[in-house]
């Protein structure tokens, strides 16, 4: 869905401020971005899977989710990135496992239920571990607000922003630059 949000254009010097005028950005989409007018209205209907990795919620589009399975095997594979477990058989198709607490560098828990959220990503299907079940909420049970200035570079490439529930700060995780980030990281192994 393409929202369309009207802005004010920014004044070329010499401009008077008195007649500020309005632009229709047509390309602005769901994606958080710090131009975007706050807080984000989405269509009531957008659902997201909220889940937790160590101490922290986070959530992705459901939209992108291909299913959640809780009965899995990870098996060991050689020369995986750091932040992969290793691969599941889902249905005879090897499928990557990302363990999202070393990707996020959360503090791993040593017990309690483990999720695998399947993703799809373009033609492709990762893996995405996390510790708990997941809920399915939609976007009129909170708010979507920009990343606040304290974040990283490396954490602000991963996150969209974040979707206030109530009391809970849940950050909005970007699959797609999740599995660019791994990737350069590999690219960066590769060439040691």
């Amino acid at each position: 869905m393409v929202k369309q949000i009207k802005r004010p254009r920014k004044q070329k010097k010499g401009g008077t401020k008195s007649k500020q005028k309005t632009e229709t950005n047509k390309a602005v989409t769901h994606r958080v971005s710090s131009t975007t007018e706050w807080p984000v209205k989405v269509s009531a209907d957008k659902s997201y899977a909220v889940f937790q990795v160590g101490k922290e919620k986070f959530c992705i589009d459901l939209d992108l989710i291909h299913e959640i399975i809780s009965t899995f095997s990870i098996h060991s594979a050689p020369h995986l990135p750091e932040v992969f477990s290793g691969v599941i058989n889902l249905r005879g198709e090897s499928m990557p496992a990302v363990d999202l607490y070393k990707l996020l560098h959360e503090e791993k828990k040593t017990e309690g239920t483990r999720t695998c959220l399947v993703v799809s990503i373009g033609s492709s299907r990762i893996g995405f571990l996390v510790d708990s079940d997941v809920e399915m909420v939609t976007a009129k049970h909170g708010s979507l607000h920009p990343l606040p200035d304290c974040y990283n570079e490396e954490e602000s490439e991963l996150l969209d922003g974040i979707f206030w529930m109530g009391d809970e700060f849940v950050g909005i995780l970007r699959p797609h630059e999740v599995v660019r980030v791994i990737a350069k990281w590999g690219e960066g192994d590769e060439k040691s």
